[in-house]
């Protein structure tokens, strides 16, 4: 009945949003300013287009004063209305009609509604071609230029045709501006027709322009689309493949090298990326290149440095000396880069300094200074300069280093103290002066920050897998932690392992241990499960398991004999589970595989504190509803009901001294980012 009536009453939920949604379709149809992707117009905006279309006419063939103002005031109505999404495809004819002036403003507008136009109706763009040939011949450079671009930009298949030759004119104009749209014409009509554009002996000229065009943004637009071209014709062509070859011969780059200084900022990144796929014949041309390049690393441009950077460190990859020289060259135009630029600058320049420092940590050790935090710096840009902070550090720095780190964890931005505590936790990690680094965690605990206590308990117990030795100063303090003041859950898994792990030494950790089980059971009591008759806890398992540990004598026997206790608590015959939403958050199923595994330590070491706590929680566990919960429960139950010690060697065997932390990147993955350095593959830290 209970079922029946929810699902009567989210039926009707239902149908009242359906009504609702309804009516709010309605009332936005009705809205005559209502936009969505394929909006149609209501019978006044078709008055309006309409009165446009007459209005248009009547001015095509006018040539009286003032006649450019007024369709200045029409266009802008036509392009406004295409811009919301309001078919004005109607009045086509009349725009190309008004185009016949020589205001190049009306041009612009009506070349793009032509444009915009022409992808989607291809019979109307061969209205516009007789007029944008016509304009490819003006008198005004720009008026050619923008027509040309237009005619490119079209993108029909059954236009190609007259594409070609405006183009073969173009890039033999006498006008820079003409010839640079010219080049980039050629590349759309490649994508367009490859074969058009091959049988038309395209890439033959723009390689004669990039050679010897005296206009720089021409050349550099001429070497964009050959590479491309040829990139995508070496597969289908012989010819193609060596004239890509030919790109990287010497002659070729010692062309652009010379010239490189008359390029803009573009062009110069262009090329630096055609100098780095070049492979010098020896270590003298090496060194010409770098000295031919050196005053590249004083650019006020990143993009530009970052590209130098780049082709330097590829060019002595084979020589140690020279690199570890380049090393040092490059440093400081990075970190003037950092603090002079804006946060989106420094962030990308960091992302590659973090990939410097981590191949050579040494080199920026006493530089460490330009990375501490500015207080008006964005988050994401700290962030990554505690990350800097951590891979600079060494001896000579740390306690520096740390000292600055610990102010920052008392800052009222809660994520940077998070951060850079989680930073002082990775320099004690790396060995460098644990001693002081544990002492500064210690008092860390002592805060009474919620944060701050979390993250360093998880800190802690980082440590302490891996400097055991200094168990007894952290047992010492962090006992003192309530566990009802640590609520994350990645801070309760870390103080429980510690409550399992150092049991011996905590003289409160049964007794905690239980009253997070407690507290378990009692968080989750929304629901009751039915009768249970669970076989793992029957009266003759019991018995079998009492009957064996009568044999055994000793220590073993009171370990069996409490196994034989730990039973289920049964309230009323039916056993508290645990609700799938009730007080729950992402990460609890960690906190409870914790909990497990320290009250099976906490029993091996303390077993008459702990059966019932034990009990309590393998009954939970097997109650829980999440798989890997109650698969560990039933995998504990019956591994102590096969062999009590076997179940201690399993569990509870001897350890060794973590020695490295599986997080850290592979030294593979870093060498592949390397060799894509001056990309997002080294701002993602993945490779592409």
């Amino acid at each position: 009945m209970v079922k029946f009536n929810l699902s009567l009453s989210f039926s009707r939920a239902q149908t009242h949003s359906s009504v609702e949604s309804t009516d709010g379709f309605r009332n936005s149809s009705s809205n005559p300013d209502f936009d969505n992707s394929h909006p149609k117009p209501n019978s006044t905006r078709k008055g309006e287009v309409s009165d446009l279309k007459m209005q248009l006419r009547q001015l095509a063939g006018s040539r009286a004063p003032g006649t450019d103002d007024s369709k200045r005031e029409l266009f802008k109505k036509v392009i406004s209305y295409m811009t919301i999404g309001i078919d004005v495809s109607s009045v086509f004819s009349e725009m190309v009609m008004c185009s016949a002036t020589s205001d190049i403003v009306l041009k612009k507008m009506c070349y793009l509604y032509v444009g915009n136009h022409a992808k989607y109706n291809p019979d109307l763009a061969l209205l516009t071609i007789n007029f944008l040939q016509k304009d490819c011949k003006d008198e005004d450079p720009m008026i050619r230029g923008l027509a040309l671009r237009s005619l490119c930009s079209l993108r029909v298949a059954n236009l190609v045709e007259y594409l070609v030759g405006p183009l073969r004119v173009g890039l033999e104009d006498g006008n820079s501006y003409v010839r640079t749209v010219a080049t980039v014409g050629v590349l759309k009509l490649y994508h367009i027709s490859a074969t058009t554009c091959v049988d038309a002996d395209f890439p033959t000229k723009l390689k004669h322009l990039m050679l010897n065009d005296p206009d720089t943004q021409v050349v550099a637009n001429c070497l964009s689309a050959l590479q491309e071209i040829w990139s995508l014709e070496a597969s289908k062509s012989e010819e193609a493949s060596r004239e890509r070859e030919a790109l990287l011969s010497k002659p070729v780059v010692y062309y652009f090298l010379n010239r490189i200084k008359e390029f803009s900022e573009w062009a110069q990144c262009l090329v630096l990326e055609l100098v780095a796929k070049y492979v010098p014949s020896d270590s003298n041309e090496i060194f010409d290149v770098m000295n031919l390049l050196e005053d590249r690393l004083q650019h006020a441009n990143g993009a530009v440095v970052l590209a130098t950077i780049k082709l330097f460190l590829q060019l002595t990859l084979s020589m140690t000396d020279v690199h570890q020289q380049v090393y040092e060259r490059i440093k400081a135009p990075l970190l003037t880069l950092v603090s002079s630029g804006s946060p989106e600058q420094s962030y990308a320049v960091l992302s590659h300094l973090h990939l410097l420092v981590m191949r050579a940590p040494m080199l920026f050790s006493s530089d460490y200074k330009h990375f501490y935090c500015q207080y008006n710096e964005p988050f994401y840009v700290k962030k990554l300069k505690l990350e800097m902070l951590t891979a600079v550090a060494n001896e000579s720095n740390t306690y520096e280093i740390v000292t600055e780190l610990c102010e920052y964890a008392a800052n009222v931005d809660i994520p940077i103290a998070r951060e850079s505590i989680r930073a002082v936790g990775k320099i004690a990690l790396q060995q460098y002066d644990v001693n002081a680094i544990v002492d500064r965690l210690l008092q860390f605990l002592e805060m009474e920050k919620d944060y701050v206590t979390a993250e360093t308990l998880v800190l802690v117990k980082d440590l302490l897998r891996k400097y055991p030795q200094w168990s007894h100063d952290c047992i010492a303090v962090v006992g003192n932690i309530s566990s009802k003041n640590v609520q994350e859950p990645k801070a309760k898994a870390a103080l429980i392992w510690m409550l399992g792990e150092y049991a011996q030494d905590m003289q409160d950790a049964p007794y905690v241990l239980e009253s997070l089980i407690d507290n378990w059971e009692d968080e989750h009591s929304a629901e009751e499960w039915p009768d249970c008759h669970d076989p793992y806890f029957s009266s003759p398992g019991c018995d079998k398991l009492y009957t064996h540990a009568q044999n055994m004598g000793g220590e073993s026997c009171r370990l069996h004999l409490a196994v034989i206790r730990l039973e289920p608590r049964h309230h009323a015959g039916k056993r508290v589970p645990h609700s799938p939403g009730q007080h729950l958050g992402l990460g609890w199923d960690e906190v409870r595989l914790h909990l497990l595994t320290a009250a099976m330590k906490c029993f091996f070491r303390r077993p008459p504190e702990t059966q019932k706590a034990l009990g309590d929680a393998l009954a939970a566990g097997i109650a829980d509803f999440h798989q890997d919960v109650h698969d560990r429960a039933l995998f504990y139950y019956r591994l102590l009901q096969y062999n009590v010690s076997v179940a201690e060697r399993v569990v509870n065997p001897p350890k060794q001294a973590v020695s490295v932390f599986a997080d850290t990147q592979s030294s593979e993955i870093k060498d592949r980012i390397f060799d894509e350095f001056n990309s997002l593959s080294v701002v993602y830290e993945k490779v592409s």
